[in-house]
């Protein structure tokens, strides 16, 4: 199962719907993405956070 990425745009396009007052459940059927992707930027937002990815992010590989 993969995950799909978002573009920085695209990550733009979806901080505006929130900031003109649309719901978190408004804005994936606009955009199509997925609601919890929605969560997760508006987390970022609220904690003043940038939306780019961190450079850590993700699961860590494990050393063989």
């Amino acid at each position: 199962m993969s995950r799909d990425k978002i573009t920085p745009q695209e990550k733009i396009e979806i901080r505006i719907l929130l900031e003109t007052g649309l719901s978190q459940r408004q804005v994936p059927r606009l955009s199509n993405v997925s609601q919890k992707c929605i969560f997760g930027i508006s987390k970022k937002l609220k904690q003043n956070l940038p939306l780019s990815n961190s450079v850590q992010q993700g699961r860590k590989k494990q050393q063989r």
